[in-house]
């Protein structure tokens, strides 16, 4: 992933129950949710909706 010196903020709601649960199981994969969200939009950007 390439690192810029600067960057956009995404802001969002989400249920409090769902994003624990989310951070759980990212956490199991050793990723936060904001690396989480990094790969998923880089991904949709490079290369579209899956």
């Amino acid at each position: 992933m390439t690192n810029t010196a600067t960057s956009s903020r995404i802001n969002t709601r989400i249920d409090p129950v769902i994003k624990k649960k989310a951070q759980e199981q990212l956490a199991q994969h050793g990723l936060t949710m904001s690396e989480f969200m990094r790969v998923v939009v880089t991904t949709v950007a490079n290369n579209g909706k899956p």
